[in-house]
């Protein structure tokens, strides 16, 4: 599966259970060269992405 030009919005994301994080992780970022915006810190901390906003 190339995954290489997809993009995933979380604008309007408040929460996400740290099952569904995983599971994401490993079908759609693991291996692939994805791009994530607007990703609220708390995820991006359990996702292993650290963007401007991270402390």
């Amino acid at each position: 599966m190339n995954l290489d030009e997809v993009i995933f919005d979380f604008s309007n994301v408040n929460f996400a259970t740290r099952s569904f994080l995983d599971e994401f992780y490993n079908v759609f970022i693991k291996g692939h060269h994805v791009k994530l915006e607007n990703v609220p810190n708390e995820i991006a901390i359990i996702l292993g992405y650290c963007f401007k906003k991270c402390v």
